[in-house]
């Protein structure tokens, strides 16, 4: 990634990180983190976005950063759409947790897929149910 995108785009990569911290100082309270169900719009709002390009916003970030952000977000909603549907053919089927969160949710530990959401899946271990988000798993079977 350094080499085929961030070494490439380092000042633009960064007028985006802006924006993500500027969004969510607007949207959330809290720690960083995109909540997908605020704007749904992408294409609609990248287009608004391009139209004002060269320009800076009202808050003050670019509005072709703006642009950039948006089509980065419609792309990985294609790929969250992607794998959520390759998964949905996997309900039952098992996933190893590649993050630690102790006991039962540890590091390495294999779960059962239960059922597929659009940030993730939910998992049945020993007994009990749990939501590993993408990053946190990687399927096995």
């Amino acid at each position: 990634m350094a080499t085929g995108c961030l070494d490439y785009f380092p000042d633009a990569l960064a007028e985006v990180a802006r924006v993500s911290v500027v969004g969510n100082r607007q949207h959330n309270l809290g720690p960083l983190v995109w909540d997908k169900s605020k704007s749904t719009d992408e294409a609609d709002a990248l287009l608004r976005h391009l139209a004002e390009r060269g320009k800076l916003d009202t808050d003050g970030t670019r509005h072709s950063a703006k642009v950039a952000w948006r089509a980065l977000a419609l792309l990985q909603r294609e790929i969250d759409a992607a794998e959520s549907a390759t998964l949905a053919e996997r309900v039952g089927g098992v996933v190893r947790v590649t993050r630690d969160f102790g006991g039962f949710w540890a590091k390495g530990t294999t779960c059962t897929i239960e059922s597929v959401r659009a940030n993730g899946v939910r998992v049945l271990n020993e007994g009990r149910t749990g939501l590993l988000y993408r990053g946190e798993y990687e399927v096995l079977a």
